[in-house]
């Protein structure tokens, strides 16, 4: 018959044990317990702390990182504008081969395209929407009624690195599509067989915040997944081993990893067949 069971807290590590009549394979009595190492914490489970240990050990954490609004594409130096001014294919390009890549028109170190009849345009930090906006306006004065059309053809000026515990640590462009933390996850081709998912990290304008993206995929927090913002670096370390040793009157004694996934006392007792029980008869 079962009289107790003690949680053992040493150096991170946490040791269940338990006693029985006749039978004692854990250090129980207050001499006993004097004698272990300073770094072991006893604590004797009883009617009143019982429920406590009934929650994970870890549980899923909400990031401090704020996701911000939606997001809005703003164009960058190295981008690559097609701009089209219907009917009038003569404009297609830009005359300066140095200002010409992939067949449009490459943002310049100041901020500008070139464009023919009306010269530099502000491009840097616009969307493509304002950039046509002006165009048109300026082309008016040289163009009845121009119909004009600017879109994007390369995305080379804002990105995010992932790094870390990944298939393929990458360099990801940003598009005018968002992008979250687990989209460019998967872009680096998903999380490698010792990631830890519930520690990874963002680091964004010289702040690191860490990012339980586990707490996303099974513990609901939708803030787990930010968007990712240009400059943003993604770590997904490695995981450490983290391990709960089950001993005493249990049917399987053994550790139990609780670095893949948050345990209670019931769940990591469950999964070693219990506390075991003695018949009377067999006394």
């Amino acid at each position: 018959m079962l009289h107790r069971l003690t949680v053992v807290l040493a150096g991170g590590l946490t040791v269940l044990g338990g006693c029985s009549e006749g039978h004692v394979r854990f250090p129980v009595t207050q001499s006993a317990q004097k004698a272990l190492p300073e770094n072991i914490h006893v604590i004797r489970l009883d009617a009143q702390n019982i429920r406590s240990f009934e929650l994970p050990a870890e549980p899923h954490q909400a990031t401090r990182l704020s996701a911000g609004g939606g997001w809005d594409y703003r164009i960058g130096v190295g981008d690559i504008l097609g701009i089209t001014v219907f009917d009038h294919p003569e404009l297609m390009l830009p005359a300066d081969e140095e200002t010409r890549g992939e067949s449009g028109f490459r943002v310049q170190a100041d901020g500008t395209v070139a464009f023919p009849y009306v010269g530099s345009v502000r491009a840097k930090g616009r969307a493509p929407e304002e950039v046509r906006e002006e165009l048109r306006t300026r082309l008016a004065a040289f163009i009845p009624d121009p119909q004009v059309d600017v879109r994007m053809l390369a995305f080379n000026s804002q990105a995010v690195s992932v790094t870390g515990e990944v298939q393929s640590p990458n360099r990801q462009p940003l598009t005018t599509v968002a992008l979250t933390l687990l989209d460019a996850v998967n872009a680096a081709g998903g999380l490698t067989e010792t990631a830890d998912a519930r520690r990874v990290t963002v680091r964004r304008g010289g702040t690191s915040y860490r990012v339980d993206l586990e707490g996303f995929l099974s513990g609901g927090l939708g803030g787990n997944n930010p968007v990712l913002r240009p400059g943003d670096i993604v770590t997904v370390p490695r995981r450490l081993a983290r391990e709960a040793y089950l001993l005493g009157e249990i049917v399987k004694p053994a550790a139990v990893d609780l670095s893949v996934e948050p345990l209670t006392l019931t769940q990591a007792l469950s999964r070693q067949g219990g506390i075991l029980e003695r018949r009377a008869d067999a006394r």
